[in-house]
């Protein structure tokens, strides 16, 4: 009898030690699980900023281009002190420049 209840006394401590290691593995599993669903987030918001980026790039582009075309018409303007008299053409009229 001594022979079969070590046995058993092993076969429960082998039964106690695969629930905890299955209830380890449950665990290690969940925190696979969240680590993956943290990594998709991080793929997203990845993907999220380097649209942001080329838009924030292309808009950049736009302005660079906008503005060199009102510097452009803004140098056809010839602006006169209050020092400077108007000039006056054959007629006699005054010409206004800007």
């Amino acid at each position: 009898m001594v022979l079969l209840d070590e046995i058993r006394a092993g076969i429960s401590s082998a039964a106690e030690r695969i629930d905890a290691i299955a209830t380890a593995s449950q665990m290690q599993a969940q925190g696979v699980s969240q680590i993956t669903m943290g990594v998709q987030e991080l793929d997203h918001v990845t993907q999220q900023n380097a649209a942001h980026a080329e838009e924030s790039a292309a808009s950049s582009e736009e302005l660079s281009s906008q503005s060199m075309e009102l510097q452009y018409l803004v140098q056809q303007f010839c602006l006169h002190s209050e020092n400077d008299s108007p000039k006056r053409s054959k007629s006699g009229q005054k010409q206004l420049s800007y």
